[in-house]
């Protein structure tokens, strides 16, 4: 008598493909402006540096290319925190101007997570854009010339 399966065939990709599926994910159409402010000798300043570069990839600043990226960088012991203000159409959807991250205690995966959660939700809806068609494709272009 056989055990009946019950799990996965493939093992996880780890950390870093979980950090690569957010980030692909990521989009800022909904977004004017993202202020990333922390202070360089804060003990957990690496993860927000690592999120500051993530989305300053040319990827995800195609998704929106007049969105701001600003960084403040403070010698105030001040905890991370990321700011992102939204655009006027968003704005009044959904009754929200900004949105402010503590990043003190999340790691690089979780910002991205909240990021994709809070941001990329509002993202407005793209409309499908309907192309022109030529004469001999609405004819269906059957035969060849002679």
């Amino acid at each position: 008598m056989s055990v009946p399966f019950a799990g996965t065939f493939t093992r996880s990709g780890g950390v870093l493909s979980a950090i690569a599926k957010q980030i692909k994910l990521l989009n800022f159409k909904a977004v004017k402006r993202v202020t990333v402010k922390f202070d360089p000798f804060h003990e957990n300043a690496n993860n927000t540096r690592d999120f500051l570069h993530a989305i300053s990839t040319s990827k995800v600043s195609q998704t929106n290319p007049s969105c701001i990226v600003k960084t403040d960088i403070v010698c105030n012991r001040d905890k991370p925190l990321v700011t992102f203000q939204f655009i006027p159409s968003v704005q009044e959807a959904s009754k929200i101007k900004t949105i402010k991250v503590e990043a003190d205690n999340l790691s690089l995966l979780e910002l991205l997570k909240v990021t994709n959660e809070q941001i990329t939700a509002r993202a407005p809806k793209e409309e499908p854009v309907s192309t022109l068609k030529t004469k001999s494709e609405k004819k269906g272009a059957v035969g060849k010339r002679r």
